[in-house]
């Protein structure tokens, strides 16, 4: 399994409540949210975003969060699984922080 940086992303939806439909790195080029979480539940590769202080490689860990178990074989943007970024334990929300493209 491979551990990915993530350093750019793209966004739908309003000001207050956005959605990432896809995301950037170096190694993969472009990929959408869906192939992310499902290479992410797979185990065939892992995410992380580059955080200062932290090694190539060892950056915050990007996980896959399910709102609503529930819901998850409604197809409402509502009960979607999305992507997380954790440091220490702590939920950031560093995803957001990346560059748009």
């Amino acid at each position: 399994m491979a551990n990915l940086e993530i350093d750019g992303i793209r966004l739908i939806g309003g000001v207050t409540h956005q959605h990432i439909t896809d995301m950037f790195g170096p190694a993969f080029g472009q990929k959408s949210k869906a192939e992310g979480v499902k290479e992410i539940e797979d185990g065939v590769n892992s995410f992380y975003v580059a955080s200062r202080g932290l090694l190539i490689n060892e950056g915050v860990r990007v996980r896959v969060v399910h709102p609503n178990n529930a819901l998850r074989s409604v197809s409402a943007i509502v009960g979607c699984p999305y992507l997380r970024t954790i440091a220490d334990g702590v939920d950031t929300n560093s995803l957001l922080a990346l560059a748009r493209r």
